[in-house]
């Protein structure tokens, strides 16, 4: 029997946000926690992170260290099988990145940072694919940025994890309502979920996951007619262990859910998740550093509404109009100096108004 994780995504840091107590030790609560739940169970067991393990670079050397330890655990309890979706975050923060020091790219798409003079020097690491088999489903890693997914008959089920903003407005109305807070319009390059760029467009998709998107916890069944191809699939918003912006931070949000397929060795697979709960507002937040940032940040973004404030109107002139609607004379007055090309006619017309 084999059992197969699926971790949101931690963007385990070794910095402290100004507005959090704890911000490093707050994930790593969470991470042990999850991998004492895991190790605890029976069977072989294979991890699958869905991108951004890592916020950052590290500067800190005995953070490093202890991230490092934390991976040669999950590899220990696995049997060396831990892997991982490239996310957005291991593409643009790749200095000092234990990331890639554990990476271990079997995919060809990452050849750049395999350039590092660090690429891999720790190992075992992390593993980086396009695809795992597994009894009888098929993982598909959607790495941040890819669209190219087969279309094909396939003989396994498949389960797609996904570190892309690949949702339908009709999904984010829903959220936001749940939640109170907007969603769809935090993320650019949306793709919508009925796109062939955005999941393999086959009968066989059974289980999509998607990371990446940190407001967008919650799950939906999917029963659509998707390019004449009849669709039903479970689709979990994973949203982030790390929540790295205090808007994140939300005691009406505090669930996180670790996906388990129990795969039988007749191939044979149960979906049985297990929940990880997050700590509330008050126990994270620095509540007088943040009740201050809120009161600068509401400074900020009045001086910007002035600042973006057009006081003319579409134009000088549609402003004179506005100040001069209420006094008709004004305003023809204005209508023939404003009409006129002679500065003979402009004067006459200034003498006439006792102007000039």
């Amino acid at each position: 029997m084999k059992r197969v994780f699926i971790i949101p995504e931690p963007h385990i840091w070794d910095k402290n946000f100004k507005n959090r107590k704890d911000y490093p030790g707050e994930i790593s609560d969470y991470l042990t926690d999850i991998s004492n739940t895991i190790s605890a169970m029976d069977g072989d067991k294979i991890i699958i992170f869905p991108g951004d393990i890592f916020h950052q670079g590290f500067s800190l050397v005995p953070s490093m260290t202890r991230a490092l330890n934390y991976f040669t655990t999950l590899n220990r309890i696995t049997n060396n099988n831990v892997y991982s979706v490239v996310g957005n975050h291991e593409l643009t923060y790749t200095a000092c990145n234990p990331f890639w020091m554990m990476a271990s790219d079997c995919t060809e798409r990452f050849l750049v940072n395999r350039m590092s003079s660090t690429y891999g020097i720790f190992q075992p690491g992390i593993k980086v694919v396009d695809e795992l088999a597994v009894g009888n489903l098929r993982f598909i890693f959607g790495h941040y940025g890819r669209t190219d997914y087969e279309v094909q008959p396939f003989s396994s089920d498949l389960v797609l994890i996904s570190h892309n903003s690949i949702v339908e407005s009709t999904v984010a109305d829903v959220i936001q309502k749940k939640y109170g807070r907007e969603t769809y319009v935090d993320y650019m390059k949306v793709t919508k979920l009925t796109s062939s760029a955005a999941i393999p467009i086959t009968a066989a998709l059974k289980y999509v996951f998607v990371g990446h998107m940190h407001t967008m916890y919650s799950k939906f069944m999917v029963d659509d007619l998707i390019d004449h191809v009849p669709m039903n699939f479970h689709l979990q918003y994973l949203g982030s262990l790390g929540r790295t912006t205090i808007r994140e931070v939300n005691n009406e949000d505090l669930i996180r859910t670790v996906p388990q397929f129990i795969v039988e060795d007749d191939g044979t697979y149960t979906y049985e998740p297990f929940d990880v709960q997050l700590k509330p507002y008050e126990e994270v937040i620095n509540v007088p550093v943040a009740n201050e940032n809120a009161v600068k940040a509401a400074k900020v973004r009045t001086l910007k509404q002035i600042a973006a404030t057009n006081v003319f109107g579409d134009t000088p002139e549609a402003c004179v109009r506005r100040e001069l609607e209420n006094t008709p004379e004004c305003l023809t007055l204005f209508d023939q100096i404003f009409n006129s090309y002679s500065d003979d006619v402009i004067i006459a017309l200034l003498k006439e108004a006792n102007l000039l």
